[in-house]
Formats: structure tokens, C-alpha cells, sequence
């Protein structure tokens, strides 16, 4: 059984996503939490095959959240969602060890992929977040979307 927790301070986001996300994932189980106090809490209560992070957390946000997932639950993957541009928050979340990154104006089906490709064991970044990565040298599409 597929068990995702849901990081998010918008109540109405995350009850979006857990419906959108059960309709894709039947019988999938979800937490939710709603600040970094409660992500860490749940993350280190259970066993989580994925999470979904809002990386703009209000209080200590989701940079901190990502390094407790990080400390605590090392073989967790965590996939970064953000309004911020990519070239901001999907940089950083690269860095500070995401298993990728989803903009939240991105279609569902990129965020279904994303999933899929974290859950897999592999990652997922665009184009434009690996290219900044590698210091402005582009690399191909299958690089850029898990097969790095």
C-alpha cells in the first residue's frame, strides 16, 4: 500500500491533492500536515513512500522540513512543490537533496510523472533546473526528467 504525506499549509491544496491523488493511486493512504511541526512528527510516527512537499512553508518552512527528511528518513524520497519560479525553488530543492521538483502551475500529469519517477527510485527535475545545475550546459530531456 502506497502511503504519501502531504505537506502543505493551504488546507484547500491539500484536500486537492489527496483527492486528485487517491483517484490516481487507488488505495493509496495519506497524512497530512500543515507546518514543519507536524511533518516531522508524522514523518517520524510512520513509514512514508513518498513526500510531497511545499517548499514555502510559512514558520521554518520546507527547506527545513526536506533536511529532516534527509536526517530522519534518509531513503525517503521527497518531491519539492512551489510557486516560486524554478529557477529559485527547484534549484534549492535540488540541492538540499529533493528527489525533484514540481511547479504548482504544472499540469497534473507532470506531477503524476514526478511521482512515478521518484517512486521508482530515480528523479525528477526539468530541464531548466538541471541545466542551472550544470552551470548552464543543457542536457537531454530524459536527463532532466529522472534518468540523470
Amino acid at each position: 500500500m502506497l502511503r504519501i504525506l502531504l505537506v502543505d499549509d493551504h488546507l484547500v491544496l491539500r484536500r486537492a491533492l489527496r483527492r486528485f491523488l487517491a483517484s490516481e493511486y487507488p488505495g493509496a493512504r495519506f497524512g497530512e500536515a500543515s507546518n514543519a511541526r507536524q511533518a516531522v512528527k508524522l514523518l517520524v510516527a510512520g513509514r512514508w513512500d513518498l513526500v510531497l512537499l511545499d517548499m514555502s512553508l510559512r514558520g521554518s518552512g520546507g527547506l527545513e522540513v526536506l533536511r529532516q527528511v534527509r536526517r530522519r528518513r534518509p531513503g525517503t524520497p521527497a518531491l519539492a512543490l512551489s510557486l516560486q519560479p524554478e529557477h529559485l525553488a527547484g534549484l534549492s530543492s535540488l540541492r538540499s537533496g529533493a528527489s525533484g521538483f514540481v511547479a504548482k502551475h504544472s499540469p497534473p500529469e507532470v506531477l503524476v510523472s514526478a511521482m512515478n519517477s521518484v517512486l521508482a527510485g530515480g528523479t525528477y527535475f526539468s530541464p531548466d533546473v538541471v541545466k542551472l545545475r550544470d552551470g548552464g550546459k543543457g542536457k537531454s530531456r530524459a536527463q532532466a526528467s529522472g534518468l540523470l
